[in-house]
């Protein structure tokens, strides 16, 4: 009986205590007011044109770009963006293309019915001849569904592989689903 009370006491006081913001950077909505105390090296701060964003760059040796993404480089994952598309039961939808520079390519599935599945298609896209396929076709089960395909190889003028997924035959309907991807 003690030992209940005594747990039921701890996770009240432990409730409590995380409603009260404990960080005085949480008192105020003016960040300059407060200097906050860090052992690490102050980030690089730039701000855009609107006062409400501002972009924390890790170093000053990082560009900071309004007009594309650049691509970090060989042997890291760079995200390239997101594509929401329905999930249909008898049929496949294209996500957009992807540029990729080759090597690694990685997708994650998300806003899935824990319930669902789903297949899953690497595709190349080609504007002269019909669509190559990559590797053979996947089946995804629930949400946060992570695929990866390596040896990826770039083709054409601009030195980059035109990638897309093909997902769909589902066994139930999703409005929408994200697909994340990574080069």
């Amino acid at each position: 009986m003690l030992k209940k009370f005594k747990l039921k006491t701890f996770f009240s006081a432990l409730i409590i205590s995380m409603m009260v913001p404990t960080s005085t950077f949480a008192s105020t909505n003016d960040i300059n007011t407060k200097k906050v105390q860090s052992d690490v090296s102050t980030p690089n701060v730039k701000q855009k044109n609107d006062s409400s964003t501002l972009t924390i760059l890790p170093d000053s040796t990082t560009s900071f770009s309004t007009q594309k993404a650049v691509p970090l480089g060989a042997g890291e994952w760079d995200y390239l963006g997101y594509d929401p598309v329905p999930l249909y039961n008898y049929t496949t939808v294209n996500t957009r293309n992807f540029n990729s520079g080759g090597g690694g390519f990685k997708i994650r599935v998300d806003g899935v019915a824990d319930y669902n599945s789903y297949s899953v298609q690497l595709m190349e896209y080609d504007p002269d001849n019909p669509d190559d396929p990559i590797g053979t076709t996947r089946r995804g089960y629930g949400n946060y569904q992570v695929f990866e395909w390596s040896e990826i190889k770039t083709d054409g003028d601009n030195g980059k592989a035109e990638l897309y997924i093909k997902i769909g035959n589902a066994t139930d309907y999703d409005s929408s689903v994200n697909v994340l991807v990574w080069d």
